[in-house]
């Protein structure tokens, strides 16, 4: 049973591996077989990509829309019920209130301040129209020469006067002005005390009761109509005030006659107002206030409190409650969602095919492409649900907003840029400094702050040789982040904006001490990702170059030879690495490791034999080959057992490519029978892969130079860099690196450096005084064997 299940398990892990290696050929575009056309392969890569593509945008699309805070159920009720609960918004949304209710209509109506039209010259046009009519009237029915004495009735002169004046005096006006026939006097009296109304506003009523709390809008329909707005109508006076005031004039002149009384009745019966209200344009800006509050949409955020405990629900909140619980309805949530894919698919899609450095996103592996993914959905979780708790931690001190900055922002830039380089970094940075900003109710600012933040730290950490450098770049991180906050805070006050000092400078704080939390998180997460994922960071390798790791302290004691030839191999690539701007730490600590696979069998390997025993001597040609051949097989197992990394593990079973054992070959040759088979150079060649990077590349021309000046009996300058250069010529000739991107000048680079790092490690040294004869009766009693030169591919 254990047997078959076992066996089972086997099969399920091969399927799936395969699997994965065929999703990995598509995505990278890696053909594999005849039956796949490079026009095949690449429309496959294009649709990988794709798909990828749609995955990440709906992932994203998907952290979105769920609530990032804690969903409350809304009830929306009534307008004066009692909330039993702090209702509390679950999304930000910008709401409109919609159709106004007839309170609110009233409301409104009631505030808008009328039109009125005030005819300035209505006054003196007034007492104009009484001098012409008392003088007309005069002439015609009172002079020596008028013959209408049949006429001399009130209701003759009425009508006279409602022509002349456009008035209607009561008949006992008519009376009067008649018994004292119109005189000068009369019309004298009568025009200087209506004199005394000139420049007031006159409205037909009082306008204080109802309109002192909005004022009136006045337009002067003698002066283009031009507004003017009083607030205060008390200024205003209605018909009765000013007919109040006539009388309190005369009154100070102490004209107490009846002939005056008369004269003040007619005056203040016939006053006429200069100011009436507009209908239409009332009606016109009453409109224009409903419309405009209808326009006036109501911004709602997440987290905010709609209506408290306690309190009592309101026409307006229950309205905004109503509009929230469509808003967070199924069909809104689905629209809410297929927008925001849309969105970041083509955000996605035009910032992953960016190729500003040579190299893309899309040149990404698929772990790679897969780690990058998860990086990015964690962050963008970890802030949506974080950022919850930061609030509450800090709602004692009153700072609920601006918390924000606390959080390390940069650490998701600084793992991205150790696992995968600095151009993937930025491309992460671009993409979560959008959607952070757009998570925080679409912030500006925090868009800005998150990808400077974010680049300070990628572009501090350049080369970390150290974990104190980890903490050097938060440090670094957080400065630039606070000394953005000092600008958004000067930006505001230039806009005379108040300032809440104090929560700016704890928002200051907070910012520095997010990049020193980045920095700590950074260090904890690294392990992690390259205990599961396999990959192989700065700070990994740091702790692989220390020499008491047991597979290097094993090596030293098992194979001391490989183990002398591994280090100055490594010290060789790191010269190499850094002159063409490869990565120097990788190249030397991956040369440490790169034969620790000859460990199982040390004495098959020519460093490591005592003088005049080789066991290969006593071998097959072929047999000799597949025990060099199995060193890289037992490297990569030794290697996978003590988690040394992909990076290295590639660097271990890429450092002799496909390259040839000549040495085992020729001799094979030489052994070779005319009646039995052809030897088969294949079989004779290491099984590769060619080295798929550069430092993959430098370790292999590093080892094999170190390996083969070795067997220059004689070292001068000349015959290292001659063997130096064949060796180099002929893995190049060989094709040995088709697969990497090390040009020419690199080999060039790499030739210069090993040339003189060798030659001065083999430089002729000086005999000293006894030094033959302290040799001598050794080198007598033991025989040397000739000085065998060593095979490529032995080192």
């Amino acid at each position: 049973m254990l047997t078959r299940l076992l066996t089972t398990y086997r099969e399920i892990r091969t399927r799936l591996g395969n699997r994965a290696e065929f999703l990995a050929r598509t995505f990278e575009g890696r053909g594999k077989g005849e039956s796949f056309s490079p026009a095949s392969v690449r429309r496959r890569k294009i649709a990988a990509h794709y798909i990828y593509n749609v995955i990440f945008s709906f992932v994203t699309a998907l952290t979105l829309s769920i609530s990032g805070s804690v969903s409350l159920q809304i009830l929306t009720p009534t307008p004066g019920d009692v909330a039993e609960a702090d209702i509390i918004s679950p999304l930000s949304a910008d709401i409109d209130p919609g159709a106004l209710s007839q309170d609110r209509q009233s409301d409104l109506e009631k505030n808008t301040a009328p039109v009125f039209d005030y005819d300035e010259t209505a006054v003196e046009n007034w007492l104009t129209r009484w001098r012409i009519a008392f003088g007309k009237i005069r002439t015609e029915y009172y002079s020596g020469k008028a013959n209408k004495k049949s006429m001399l009735i009130p209701k003759a002169l009425s009508d006279e006067l409602a022509t002349l004046t456009g008035q209607n005096l009561p008949e006992k006006n008519i009376l009067f002005l008649h018994q004292n026939r119109f005189s000068q006097y009369i019309e004298h009296e009568f025009i200087e005390l209506g004199k005394n109304l000139l420049g007031r506003l006159i409205s037909p009523s009082n306008l204080f009761p109802a309109y002192y709390n909005t004022g009136i809008r006045v337009r002067l329909v003698n002066e283009y109509k031009r507004e003017a707005v009083i607030h205060d109508v008390s200024r205003i006076w209605s018909v009765e005030q000013a007919r109040e005031y006539l009388g309190r004039i005369q009154a100070q002149e102490r004209k107490e006659t009846a002939q005056s009384a008369g004269i003040l009745d007619c005056v203040t019966t016939a006053v006429l107002p200069n100011l009436r209200l507009n209908q239409g344009l009332t009606q016109a800006s009453i409109a224009k206030t409903l419309s405009h509050a209808r326009l006036n949409t109501i911004a709602v955020r997440r987290g905010q409190i709609i209506v408290r405990r306690g309190e009592r629900v309101s026409e307006e909140q229950s309205q905004i409650l109503e509009s929230i619980k469509d808003l967070t309805s199924r069909n809104a949530s689905i629209k809410r969602f297929l927008l925001s894919f849309l969105l970041l698919f083509v955000l996605f899609s035009v910032l992953f095919r960016l190729n500003i450095t040579g190299r893309a996103f899309w040149n990404l592996t698929l772990k790679d492409a897969s780690v990058f993914l998860v990086v990015t959905i964690g962050e963008f979780i970890c802030f949506r649900y974080s950022l919850i708790f930061v609030r509450h931690i800090f709602s004692p001190v009153n700072m609920g907003f601006g918390v924000e900055y606390v959080l390390p922002i940069s650490a998701g830039a600084l793992v991205i840029h150790l696992l995968m380089g600095k151009e993937t970094a930025f491309t992460f940075a671009t993409l979560t400094s959008i959607v952070l900003g757009y998570i925080l109710d679409q912030n500006f600012y925090f868009t800005v702050y998150a990808f400077a933040v974010s680049a300070a730290a990628i572009q501090s950490i350049r080369s970390c040789k150290m974990r104190t450098d980890l903490y050097k770049c938060g440090a670094w991180s957080g400065l630039v982040g606070a000394l953005l906050i000092l600008a958004f805070s000067m930006t505001q006050s230039i806009g005379f904006r108040s300032i809440d000092w104090s929560a700016m400078l704890m928002s200051v704080c907070l910012a520095f001490t997010s990049g020193l939390f980045a920095a700590i998180l950074t260090g904890t997460l690294i392990p992690v990702f390259e205990t599961i994922f396999g990959y192989t960071t700065s700070l990994k390798l740091l702790e692989l170059s220390n020499f008491n790791h047991p597979l290097l302290h094993n090596l030293m004691m098992k194979a001391p030879g490989t183990y002398h030839h591994s280090v100055i191999v490594g010290s060789l690539a790191e010269l190499a690495a850094d002159r063409i701007s490869a990565n120097s730490l990788l190249a030397r600590v991956s040369s440490y490791y790169h034969d620790i696979g000859k460990m199982n069998k040390p004495l098959y390997f020519i460093e490591n034999q005592p003088p005049a025993q080789n066991p290969h001597d006593t071998l097959q040609a072929s047999m000799s080959a597949k025990i060099l051949f199995s060193h890289v097989k037992d490297g990569v197992k030794m290697g996978r057992e003590h988690n040394l990394g992909g990076a290295i593990l590639g660097i271990i079973e890429q450092h002799h490519g496909t390259t040839l054992v000549s040495y085992f070959f020729n001799k094979a040759k030489k052994c070779e029978k005319p009646e039995m088979e052809t030897v088969d150079e294949s079989n004779f060649r290491y099984p590769g892969p060619k080295p798929q990077s550069r430092e993959a590349a430098i370790v292999m021309l590093a080892d094999a130079c170190e390996a083969a000046t070795r067997s220059i009996s004689e070292p001068t300058a000349a015959k290292v860099q001659t063997m130096i250069h064949n060796i180099i010529t002929r893995r190049f000739m060989e094709e040995q690196f088709s697969e990497c991107d090390l040009t020419l000048r690199d080999l060039a680079i790499a030739e210069d450096c090993f040339v003189r790092t060798l030659v001065s490690l083999y430089h002729h040294r000086v005999e000293y005084p006894g030094q033959a004869q302290a040799l001598a009766p050794q080198s007598q009693s033991i025989q040397q064997p000739p000085p065998v030169k060593k095979a490529h591919g032995q080192s």
